[in-house]
């Protein structure tokens, strides 16, 4: 239990949180921050990190987004099969400046605090990370930093998030 709660800490770092701030904070752009992330919830494709396959599901509200890990069993690269242990961490955020990523693609910065740790693995974690909003993909920087300096300056292309019109599901199902 204690790496898939490892696993979890240092996906929930990597995965981030996005978008806070008003449409001025946008650029203007409702589709860029703020406005297109609350409702419904965003979901990862499967992705392996530390030979664990896993799916995230981040919830927005306000100025605070619910980050919903399910990590599956090893060697299960499609995350089809039973769910090994899954868990949820509530953080605060806020959107900074607008970024140009180094392959040339406009994205906005995002910082992020643990506020709501049940495990107690991660409080007090703050993270600094890019976002881009695609119609209904977000995309996340490659990796996170953990002082605004080392802010990612390239987008995850291989992880998407899915946009769905659903809330996030329950931890407990």
């Amino acid at each position: 239990m204690t790496k898939h709660w490892r696993v979890l800490l240092v996906a929930v770092a990597i995965v981030f949180a996005v978008g806070c701030g008003d449409d001025d904070d946008n650029g203007g752009d409702p589709d860029s921050g703020y406005a297109a992330l609350q409702g419904g919830a965003w979901e990862s494709s499967c992705f392996v990190y530390d030979n664990s396959p896993q799916i995230f599901t981040l919830q927005f509200e306000g100025n605070h987004v619910d980050m919903h890990a399910r990590v599956y069993g090893d060697g299960d690269t499609e995350c089809s099969g039973d769910v090994m242990f899954s868990g949820t961490i509530g953080h605060e955020y806020s959107v900074g400046e607008e970024v140009t990523t180094a392959s040339g693609l406009t994205a906005k910065e995002i910082d992020l605090k643990v506020t709501h740790d049940p495990q107690g693995i991660a409080e007090d974690d703050e993270s600094y990370d890019i976002f881009k909003i695609d119609g209904s993909i977000l995309y996340r920087g490659v990796g996170h930093g953990t002082q605004p300096e080392d802010r990612p300056d390239e987008l995850d292309m291989d992880i998407p998030f899915q946009h769905f019109d659903d809330a996030m599901p329950n931890p407990d199902e």
